[in-house]
């Protein structure tokens, strides 16, 4: 099997914690099997008549807490040059999410596989999705309604609340 070139889209790497962090995880297993992992510097994915491009630099992942990446020869590039792509960016979904995924979209699907597609980032919200198989989920509600969360608590007794718009355990 050749290298392949597999582009993610993330919130800046300084960010993550790499003791939890599930991008993290991914892009150590797609180096370790030998492909080269590249990333999108943060606001500068953008769009023109030949296509969607941004400030790409290669990455060398370290598993080591203390200076874990090095990105090295940074340049703008093409997204259709690698092929796979796949948008790792945490919440808030606001607009600009919302159009980060519409210029994924642009992408030429014949020359580069897209693992989380534009279309599927927008139309299944990552926690409402498991409603979709109520046979493997505990009992659930998704509401803003007072009045259904307590009778919920009254039904259950124990409760988890959380909030659709958020990651990493924050409101809970």
């Amino acid at each position: 099997m050749s290298n392949k070139k597999v582009l993610v889209i993330m919130d800046p790497i300084e960010s993550i914690d790499i003791s939890k962090d599930t991008t993290y995880q991914l892009m150590c297993s797609a180096q370790d099997v030998g492909h080269d992992v590249y990333y999108l510097l943060p606001n500068t994915l953008s769009v023109n008549s030949f296509g969607s491009f941004g400030s790409i630099g290669k990455l060398k992942i370290k598993k080591e807490k203390k200076q874990f990446y090095k990105v090295i020869d940074t340049k703008i590039e093409q997204l259709s040059n690698f092929d796979y792509i796949l948008m790792r960016k945490d919440p808030p979904v606001d607009i600009n999410y919302i159009y980060q995924t519409y210029l994924l979209d642009l992408v030429n699907s014949k020359q580069t596989k897209i693992i989380n597609p534009g279309s599927s980032l927008r139309n299944f919200n990552e926690k409402l999705i498991t409603l979709n198989f109520p046979s493997y989920i505990p009992d659930t509600i998704v509401t803003s309604n007072k009045e259904q969360v307590e009778n919920f608590k009254k039904k259950h007794k124990k409760i988890i609340l959380k909030p659709l718009n958020l990651m990493g355990g924050r409101s809970i």
